[in-house]
């Protein structure tokens, strides 16, 4: 038998005080520089590392290789990019989606400090990297606008996989004539925190200032969601109500956790977009309003309310594509109905505007349901069309419950100020959405 140099067992008398012998621990199962003893007795240290991000934690997965199974491989002996396969087995995939400011512009990559060959970015506007060695490395890209964008990323061990977008600083455009794309680069360039502070005051006071309208074409509308009015295909204008008013229901990439604009339908929905006042059957379904409930109850208030299931979906599907891609979920806080004031709050891709967010007041409702916007401090922005008969308004529902009674929800009077009625009438609808 070989003598051993290491002890790994001792026994006293009939008792066996150590035994490593059947020990299984090695290295790559010990935390990086801890010691411990193998089955032989030797001393050993250990080499595992664990993740201290979250983002670490999320992204050990296995790699999805591109389509064509191929990606740009970075050569640490000859410092150069090469077209490769590439291996799931070790390594860092990091694949990259950039706006069109940053087609054909050059990126700049760092290693612990030390450049790497940049690389052309394609038409495409999506690259896939792959790198054999850990390390920080740091991504600096200038676009077309003269934006710059920096950001760092720490590998820490093997078969990592991160995503980056790469946002733009991109231009600025009114509001009433921005093109789909061009809103789509803004909201981009936003949401990723591009803008500055003034920037952002820049897009508030000059290019998106309240007030400002746009023409959106809604598609028809038939009942759902438990609603009995159907809607006929129409231009409708859109008013921006509010800008950095409404929260997130998840920060973005970018920090934010306002959405940029908020946006009402100026007229109510109705069989057509230029009479000025109603038929003489009003209020009707035939005239295209819409009930709260199919009976006179608010309990379980807007969060139960029939009208919210048709606000974020039959409504919401019935916004132009490029508007449906460019909305965001908010949180809005309404009471709980039958006269109850505890305030529960939603998730809402489309909904109705709260008493006190239109008056800046409560007299109706139960409680301050969330805070007024800009555009409904000027009393007159309440009054919607077509009006009733003789009267400055319509009449449009609110979210709100009404505090009095199971039986209500509040609504904008045809006078312009505030009021109730009951959940069954068909009264007026003008929905608002963030993007």
């Amino acid at each position: 038998m070989a003598n051993n140099p290491y002890v790994n067992k001792v026994v006293y008398g009939n008792d066996t005080l150590i035994d490593l012998t059947s020990d299984t621990v090695s290295p790559d199962k010990v935390l990086s520089g801890e010691t411990f003893h193998n089955a032989a007795g030797e001393r050993k240290v250990g080499t595992l590392t664990v993740p201290d991000e979250l983002q670490d934690l999320t992204g050990d997965v296995d790699i999805s290789t591109p389509s064509d199974g191929q990606a740009l491989v970075y050569n640490g002996t000859t410092h150069k990019w090469e077209n490769k396969n590439i291996s799931a087995s070790s390594g860092v995939v990091q694949p990259f989606k950039v706006d069109p400011g940053y087609y054909g512009q050059t990126l700049n990559i760092t290693k612990d400090g030390t450049a790497l060959t940049p690389v052309t970015i394609p038409s495409t506007g999506e690259l896939t990297l792959f790198f054999d060695a850990l390390g920080t490395y740091t991504y600096t890209c200038t676009a077309t606008y003269g934006f710059t964008f920096t950001t760092s990323i720490t590998y820490r061990y093997m078969r990592q996989y991160d995503s980056i977008e790469i946002y733009g600083k991109a231009p600025f455009y009114p509001w009433e004539t921005i093109t789909e794309s061009q809103l789509a680069d803004v909201l981009r360039s936003y949401y990723g925190g591009a803008y500055d502070e003034n920037d952002i005051a820049t897009l508030k006071t000059t290019y998106f200032p309240i007030g400002a309208k746009r023409t959106l074409s809604l598609s028809a509308m038939v009942a759902g969601d438990n609603c009995q009015d159907a809607h006929h295909a129409d231009d409708y204008q859109f008013t921006i109500i509010g800008f950095e008013h409404d929260t997130l229901a998840e920060p973005s990439s970018g920090g934010k956790t306002k959405a940029l604009l908020t946006l009402q339908q100026d007229r109510i929905l109705y069989k057509n977009t230029v009479d000025s006042t109603y038929s003489s059957s009003y209020p009707s379904i035939a005239d295209e309003g819409g009930q709260m409930n199919q009976t006179n109850t608010n309990v379980g208030g807007w969060k139960s309310s029939q009208r919210r299931g048709w606000c974020n979906n039959t409504y919401r599907l019935a916004l132009p594509a490029y508007i449906k891609n460019l909305i965001k979920v908010v949180v809005k806080s309404t009471t709980k109905g039958s006269q109850s004031t505890v305030l529960e709050d939603t998730d809402d891709s489309v909904f109705l505007l709260s008493e006190y967010e239109i008056f800046g007041a409560k007299t109706y409702s139960a409680n301050y349901e969330g805070t007024q916007y800009d555009y409904y401090k000027t009393a007159s922005n309440r009054y919607k069309k077509p009006s009733y008969s003789s009267y400055a308004s319509a009449y449009w529902w609110e979210r709100s419950p009404y505090v009095s009674d199971a039986a209500q929800f509040c609504i904008v009077h045809n006078s312009g100020n505030a009021g109730y009625s009951n959940a069954s009438n068909a009264l007026g609808l003008a929905p608002a959405f963030c993007i």
